[in-house]
């Protein structure tokens, strides 16, 4: 209401109540989110502890016996089975300590590291990748950003999961950018790719334990490890994406955090 009256001053002070219940609620929303997240990891830490401890044992006990029967002489069916078993050994343990690494609370080896330098040796890695399958990828990094305390280990992880995941969502040529800006108090750091995106539902649930739309190539732990990883920086994450569209990956740390 564009009047200068009283009418005009109701209509903006009702604006200015909505835009803060608005505000309210979406916090609310959020906090309930995150309650109810953290309360899922507390019970999946206590599972997750008497699993590893009962699946380990059974492991190291068929990983003694594969490497009995590797001593003796075996058919070349026989050591091809012997061969997809160690595999699935491998695998199995590679869940159990994904597992782990998402159901507890990570220990931090914080040190003030400068978190482009990272990033950069993550996209060497990927780059003969990304080159051959004509993917263009790009780091806009402003000079300005001081070093942020992190464990330089879990964050080589999380943007290595994420730029893999990137790299994959495109099928064919198409673009990766990463850029990092200083926004307020917080660091913000942006990952955009031109790959296939996703529709609503999955958007929403990719951060869950267990959640994969990979199917048997992928365990679902990726990036719920990821989103615990960060948080234990004190780091939100968020995705936003349309199928067809893209997928853009935004995550936030506190500038000027002491260690």
């Amino acid at each position: 209401i564009d009047r200068a009256d009283e009418i005009g001053d109701l209509g903006r002070a009702f604006n200015e109540m909505t835009d803060s219940l608005k505000k309210y609620v979406n916090q609310e929303v959020e906090t309930a989110r995150t309650l109810a997240h953290n309360k899922n990891l507390a019970i999946l830490g206590t599972v997750a502890s008497k699993i590893s401890h009962e699946l380990g044992n059974s492991l190291v006990g068929v990983q003694m016996m594969l490497s009995g029967l590797k001593e003796e002489p075996l058919s070349q069916s026989g050591r091809e089975t012997l061969r997809i078993i160690e595999n699935e050994m491998e695998q199995n343990s590679s869940f159990i300590k994904g597992f782990l690494r998402i159901a507890r609370k990570p220990d931090l080896n914080f040190s003030r590291c400068s978190l482009d330098g990272l990033i950069r040796d993550v996209l060497e890695r990927i780059r003969p990748e990304a080159d051959g399958r004509g993917i263009v990828v790009t780091l806009n990094w402003e000079d300005s950003i001081p070093r942020i305390p992190m464990d330089a280990g879990l964050m080589n992880q999380v943007f290595t999961n994420l730029v893999k995941n990137s790299v994959e969502a495109m099928s064919g040529p198409g673009s990766l950018i990463i850029s990092g800006k200083a926004v307020e108090e917080y660091l913000v750091v942006s990952i955009t790719d031109t790959g296939c995106g996703m529709d609503p539902e999955t958007r929403e649930r990719i951060f869950e334990p267990f959640f994969s739309t990979k199917g048997a190539r992928g365990n679902g732990l990726g990036l719920a490890i990821v989103k615990s990883n960060i948080e234990a920086h004190g780091g939100t994450i968020e995705c936003m994406s349309n199928s067809g569209k893209g997928t853009e990956v935004l995550i936030r740390f506190t500038l000027g955090q002491q260690i």
